[in-house]
């Protein structure tokens, strides 16, 4: 599981033809992939300076 203060991702690895050591590699893998990919939306949120299209899209729909 990885995540932050508004989102998270679960994700269920199933056992590995090499046994549990492969399993729990590929789970440590799975994550740190997870986390640079969480860093680097936050960031991308942080440097962001105009609004997105799809949020006025979005806020065009609901009025």
């Amino acid at each position: 599981m990885a995540g932050g203060e508004e989102t998270a991702i679960m994700i269920q690895v199933p056992a590995r033809i090499g046994g549990l050591l492969d399993t729990a590699r590929f789970a440590r893998s799975l994550a740190a992939a997870a986390n640079e990919l969480g860093e680097w939306c936050e960031t991308q949120n942080r440097t962001r300076t105009g609004s997105s299209p799809l949020g006025d899209q979005r806020s065009e729909e609901r009025d």
